[in-house]
């Protein structure tokens, strides 16, 4: 029970995110880049999540995430519609690029399950009550 949690709380995603931020801010805190706080957020420590891992092809923690040593360039979308640039998605910068970071709005936001991917029908099946005693622990 750490950060005042249990583990099935954090199966409610705003739960996650709400430790997810204390964790890296934590970590972030205590050594001071970037790099070192997603190892610590990924291992505990500042080392582990550098060294690569055989189970994982020979790659890091830090390397199976996309994170790039000396990168100026963080892109996070906007939520908000801006219709000038709606639909326009450019080319993802290339290597060594040195031009400023852009903005890049998404053409639409999406909030729960969209209609279209919605089930129809739910079917369920009838148990008994002996046959659900039975079943658990």
């Amino acid at each position: 029970r750490h950060y005042g949690v249990t583990a099935s709380d954090l199966l409610d995603p705003c739960t996650n995110l709400s430790v997810f931020e204390h964790i890296l801010s934590d970590c972030y805190r205590s050594g001071g880049t970037l790099k070192k706080a997603l190892s610590c957020y990924y291992s505990g420590n500042f080392r582990t999540g550098q060294q690569p891992e055989a189970a994982y092809s020979g790659t890091s923690y830090l390397q199976r995430i996309g994170y790039v040593p000396g990168s100026p360039h963080y892109a996070v979308p906007g939520t908000r519609e801006d219709q000038s640039a709606a639909g326009f998605y450019p080319e993802a910068f290339p290597a060594g690029d040195a031009s400023r970071p852009r903005v890049i709005w998404p053409g639409a936001v999406v909030r729960g399950v969209p209609a279209n991917l919605r089930q129809k029908n739910i079917t369920t099946a009838q148990l008994s009550p002996p046959s659900v005693r039975r079943s658990l622990p």
